[in-house]
Protein backbone atom coordinates (compact mmCIF):
# COMPACT_ATOMS: atom_id res chain seq x y z
CA UNK A 1 0.00 0.00 0.00
CA UNK A 2 2.75 2.18 0.85
CA UNK A 3 4.50 1.70 -2.53
CA UNK A 4 1.34 2.97 -4.22
CA UNK A 5 0.84 5.76 -2.57
CA UNK A 6 4.54 6.34 -3.53
CA UNK A 7 3.25 5.90 -6.88
CA UNK A 8 0.25 8.03 -6.70
CA UNK A 9 2.33 10.87 -5.94
CA UNK A 10 4.91 10.61 -8.49
CA UNK A 11 2.00 10.77 -10.94
CA UNK A 12 0.50 14.14 -9.51
CA UNK A 13 4.06 15.61 -9.13
CA UNK A 14 4.79 14.49 -12.94
CA UNK A 15 0.95 16.17 -13.59
CA UNK A 16 1.74 19.17 -12.13
CA UNK A 17 5.04 19.76 -13.71
CA UNK A 18 3.47 18.93 -16.98
CA UNK A 19 0.65 21.71 -16.34
CA UNK A 20 3.72 24.63 -16.16
CA UNK A 21 2.90 25.88 -13.16
CA UNK A 22 2.72 29.33 -13.48
CA UNK A 23 4.95 32.46 -12.23
CA UNK A 24 3.87 34.57 -9.22
CA UNK A 25 3.76 37.51 -11.52
CA UNK A 26 1.46 35.58 -14.30
CA UNK A 27 -0.91 34.40 -11.80
CA UNK A 28 -1.04 38.38 -10.19
CA UNK A 29 -1.72 39.75 -13.44
CA UNK A 30 -4.37 37.20 -14.07
CA UNK A 31 -6.15 38.06 -10.18
CA UNK A 32 -6.21 41.70 -11.33
CA UNK A 33 -7.57 41.74 -14.93
CA UNK A 34 -10.45 38.79 -14.52
CA UNK A 35 -12.63 41.78 -13.83
CA UNK A 36 -11.77 42.82 -17.21
CA UNK A 37 -9.82 46.78 -18.25
CA UNK A 38 -10.46 49.45 -16.08
CA UNK A 39 -12.76 51.83 -16.72
CA UNK A 40 -10.73 54.47 -17.04
CA UNK A 41 -7.42 54.90 -18.88
CA UNK A 42 -4.87 54.96 -16.81
CA UNK A 43 -1.88 57.67 -18.00
CA UNK A 44 0.79 55.26 -16.67
CA UNK A 45 -0.54 52.18 -18.40
CA UNK A 46 -1.20 54.47 -22.05
CA UNK A 47 2.46 55.18 -21.45
CA UNK A 48 3.59 51.21 -21.42
CA UNK A 49 1.42 50.47 -24.00
CA UNK A 50 2.21 53.41 -26.43
CA UNK A 51 6.44 52.88 -25.94
CA UNK A 52 6.01 49.11 -26.13
CA UNK A 53 3.84 49.73 -29.64
CA UNK A 54 5.85 52.02 -30.97
CA UNK A 55 9.41 50.05 -30.37
CA UNK A 56 7.71 46.96 -31.91
CA UNK A 57 7.23 49.04 -35.00
CA UNK A 58 10.37 50.38 -34.99
CA UNK A 59 12.23 47.48 -34.34
CA UNK A 60 10.37 45.64 -37.32
CA UNK A 61 11.10 48.63 -39.55
CA UNK A 62 15.02 49.00 -38.85
CA UNK A 63 15.74 45.40 -39.13
CA UNK A 64 13.54 45.17 -42.26
CA UNK A 65 15.61 48.30 -44.16
CA UNK A 66 12.63 50.28 -43.98
CA UNK A 67 13.90 53.81 -42.70
CA UNK A 68 12.87 57.45 -42.66
CA UNK A 69 8.95 56.64 -41.97
CA UNK A 70 6.65 59.14 -40.78
CA UNK A 71 4.17 58.98 -38.39
CA UNK A 72 1.18 59.27 -41.03
CA UNK A 73 0.46 59.55 -44.51
CA UNK A 74 3.94 57.30 -45.51
CA UNK A 75 2.58 53.88 -47.64
CA UNK A 76 5.83 52.08 -46.38
CA UNK A 77 3.95 51.43 -43.12
CA UNK A 78 2.58 48.44 -45.29
CA UNK A 79 5.79 46.62 -45.93
CA UNK A 80 5.98 47.10 -41.84
CA UNK A 81 2.94 45.56 -41.52
CA UNK A 82 4.03 42.71 -44.00
CA UNK A 83 6.98 42.11 -41.57
CA UNK A 84 4.86 41.95 -38.87
CA UNK A 85 2.77 39.04 -40.57
CA UNK A 86 5.56 37.24 -41.51
CA UNK A 87 6.75 37.03 -37.67
CA UNK A 88 3.19 36.31 -36.14
CA UNK A 89 2.58 33.38 -38.70
CA UNK A 90 5.93 31.68 -37.56
CA UNK A 91 4.57 32.17 -33.89
CA UNK A 92 1.55 30.52 -35.12
CA UNK A 93 3.15 27.59 -36.52
CA UNK A 94 4.94 27.15 -33.54
CA UNK A 95 1.85 27.15 -31.21
CA UNK A 96 0.05 24.67 -33.64
CA UNK A 97 2.91 22.41 -33.80
CA UNK A 98 2.96 22.95 -30.07
CA UNK A 99 -0.48 21.84 -29.99
CA UNK A 100 0.24 18.60 -32.25
CA UNK A 101 2.64 17.76 -30.60
CA UNK A 102 0.38 17.70 -27.10
CA UNK A 103 -2.23 15.41 -28.78
CA UNK A 104 0.30 12.95 -29.74
CA UNK A 105 1.70 12.89 -26.76
CA UNK A 106 -1.86 12.54 -24.66
CA UNK A 107 -2.45 9.69 -27.02
CA UNK A 108 0.93 8.19 -26.15
CA UNK A 109 0.56 8.37 -22.29
CA UNK A 110 -2.78 6.52 -23.01
CA UNK A 111 -1.11 3.54 -24.57
CA UNK A 112 2.19 3.26 -22.44
CA UNK A 113 -0.56 4.13 -19.25
CA UNK A 114 -2.61 0.78 -21.00
CA UNK A 115 0.17 -1.19 -21.28
CA UNK A 116 1.11 -0.69 -17.86
CA UNK A 117 -1.96 -1.89 -16.63
CA UNK A 118 -2.09 -5.17 -18.62
CA UNK A 119 1.07 -6.40 -17.84
CA UNK A 120 0.05 -5.10 -13.90
CA UNK A 121 -2.71 -7.27 -14.11
CA UNK A 122 -0.97 -10.18 -15.60
CA UNK A 123 1.64 -10.00 -13.34
CA UNK A 124 -0.42 -9.77 -9.93
CA UNK A 125 -2.92 -12.43 -11.41
CA UNK A 126 -0.15 -14.47 -12.44
CA UNK A 127 1.42 -14.58 -8.64
CA UNK A 128 -2.27 -14.59 -6.88
CA UNK A 129 -4.78 -15.50 -8.97
CA UNK A 130 -7.36 -14.70 -6.15
CA UNK A 131 -5.74 -11.19 -5.29
CA UNK A 132 -9.16 -9.50 -6.54
CA UNK A 133 -8.09 -6.39 -3.66
CA UNK A 134 -4.79 -5.92 -5.59
CA UNK A 135 -6.59 -5.96 -8.78
CA UNK A 136 -9.04 -3.30 -7.39
CA UNK A 137 -6.53 -0.83 -6.35
CA UNK A 138 -4.27 -0.97 -9.44
CA UNK A 139 -7.60 -0.26 -11.79
CA UNK A 140 -8.07 3.13 -9.40
CA UNK A 141 -4.67 3.56 -9.64
CA UNK A 142 -3.96 3.62 -13.48
CA UNK A 143 -7.24 5.15 -13.46
CA UNK A 144 -6.24 7.91 -11.66
CA UNK A 145 -3.10 8.24 -13.76
CA UNK A 146 -5.50 8.49 -16.84
CA UNK A 147 -7.83 10.78 -15.20
CA UNK A 148 -4.39 12.85 -14.85
CA UNK A 149 -3.36 12.95 -18.32
CA UNK A 150 -6.45 13.57 -19.40
CA UNK A 151 -6.49 17.04 -17.40
CA UNK A 152 -3.81 18.05 -17.69
CA UNK A 153 -3.38 17.63 -21.33
CA UNK A 154 -6.67 18.18 -22.70
CA UNK A 155 -6.35 21.94 -21.06
CA UNK A 156 -4.15 22.91 -23.98
CA UNK A 157 -6.34 20.90 -26.95
CA UNK A 158 -9.28 21.78 -28.48
CA UNK A 159 -11.99 20.04 -29.33
CA UNK A 160 -11.14 19.25 -32.83
CA UNK A 161 -7.64 17.74 -34.23
CA UNK A 162 -4.82 19.92 -34.34
CA UNK A 163 -4.60 19.32 -37.85
CA UNK A 164 -7.71 20.50 -38.72
CA UNK A 165 -7.12 23.85 -36.65
CA UNK A 166 -3.93 24.34 -38.43
CA UNK A 167 -5.71 24.47 -41.32
CA UNK A 168 -8.78 26.90 -40.79
CA UNK A 169 -6.27 29.22 -39.49
CA UNK A 170 -4.18 29.51 -42.28
CA UNK A 171 -7.29 30.13 -44.20
CA UNK A 172 -8.25 32.76 -41.75
CA UNK A 173 -4.46 34.81 -41.93
CA UNK A 174 -4.34 34.11 -45.66
CA UNK A 175 -7.97 35.44 -46.42
CA UNK A 176 -7.34 38.69 -43.83
CA UNK A 177 -3.83 39.53 -45.94
CA UNK A 178 -5.93 39.26 -49.24
CA UNK A 179 -8.38 41.78 -47.46
CA UNK A 180 -5.81 44.60 -47.13
CA UNK A 181 -4.90 46.58 -49.60
CA UNK A 182 -1.54 48.55 -50.13
CA UNK A 183 -2.93 51.94 -50.04
CA UNK A 184 -4.91 50.73 -46.62
CA UNK A 185 -2.08 51.15 -44.20
CA UNK A 186 -0.27 54.47 -44.04
CA UNK A 187 0.65 55.42 -40.41
CA UNK A 188 2.17 53.40 -37.76
CA UNK A 189 -1.21 53.36 -35.72
CA UNK A 190 -2.66 51.40 -38.79
CA UNK A 191 0.03 49.11 -39.09
CA UNK A 192 0.03 48.35 -35.41
CA UNK A 193 -3.75 47.46 -35.59
CA UNK A 194 -3.21 45.48 -38.69
CA UNK A 195 -0.75 43.37 -36.79
CA UNK A 196 -2.94 43.19 -33.46
CA UNK A 197 -5.74 41.91 -35.46
CA UNK A 198 -4.04 39.28 -37.28
CA UNK A 199 -1.94 37.76 -34.03
CA UNK A 200 -5.66 37.82 -32.80
CA UNK A 201 -6.53 35.48 -35.58
CA UNK A 202 -4.22 32.94 -33.44
CA UNK A 203 -5.36 33.21 -30.28
CA UNK A 204 -6.83 30.43 -28.11
CA UNK A 205 -9.71 31.85 -27.39
CA UNK A 206 -10.16 33.30 -30.93
CA UNK A 207 -9.83 29.84 -32.08
CA UNK A 208 -12.25 28.18 -30.12
CA UNK A 209 -14.82 31.20 -30.99
CA UNK A 210 -14.34 29.90 -34.57
CA UNK A 211 -14.89 26.43 -33.90
CA UNK A 212 -18.00 27.65 -31.60
CA UNK A 213 -19.84 29.89 -34.31
CA UNK A 214 -18.97 26.83 -36.84
CA UNK A 215 -20.89 24.31 -34.53
CA UNK A 216 -23.60 26.38 -33.84
CA UNK A 217 -23.98 27.40 -37.65
CA UNK A 218 -23.57 23.56 -38.46
CA UNK A 219 -26.46 22.90 -35.67
CA UNK A 220 -28.86 25.90 -37.74
CA UNK A 221 -28.77 24.71 -41.03
CA UNK A 222 -29.08 20.50 -40.64
CA UNK A 223 -32.57 20.89 -40.79
CA UNK A 224 -32.99 19.51 -37.00
CA UNK A 225 -35.27 22.30 -36.27
CA UNK A 226 -37.38 22.29 -39.51
CA UNK A 227 -40.83 21.02 -39.67
CA UNK A 228 -41.23 17.72 -41.84
CA UNK A 229 -43.40 17.55 -44.56
CA UNK A 230 -46.96 16.81 -44.96
CA UNK A 231 -47.21 13.33 -46.85
CA UNK A 232 -48.86 13.92 -49.95
CA UNK A 233 -52.52 13.10 -50.42
CA UNK A 234 -53.06 9.75 -52.78
CA UNK A 235 -55.03 10.88 -56.13
CA UNK A 236 -58.53 10.21 -56.42
CA UNK A 237 -59.78 6.82 -57.53
CA UNK A 238 -62.21 7.23 -60.77
CA UNK A 239 -65.93 6.42 -59.91
CA UNK A 240 -65.18 7.96 -56.37
CA UNK A 241 -68.01 9.33 -55.04
CA UNK A 242 -66.49 12.20 -53.44
CA UNK A 243 -64.26 13.22 -56.70
CA UNK A 244 -65.43 15.67 -58.87
CA UNK A 245 -65.50 14.82 -62.47
CA UNK A 246 -63.99 17.56 -64.67
CA UNK A 247 -65.67 18.20 -67.70
CA UNK A 248 -63.19 19.42 -70.69
CA UNK A 249 -63.89 23.06 -71.70
CA UNK A 250 -65.32 23.81 -68.96
CA UNK A 251 -62.24 24.33 -66.15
Amino acid sequence: MRGLLRTSCSVIAVSVLLAGCASKEEIAKRISGRWGPDPIINADDADTVITRQLTVLSYVANKSGIVGLTPTGDARWFDVAEWGFNIGREDCSSYLTNLFKIQREKLRNHDVLNAFQVASIGIVTAASPHAATTLSVLGQAFGLASSLNDAVLQSYLFTEAPGLISIKVKQLQDAYQTSLARGSITSGAQAYSALQNYYNICLPQSIEGVILEKVAKSDTTSGGGAKPKAPAKPAAKTGDSNTVQKTPGLN
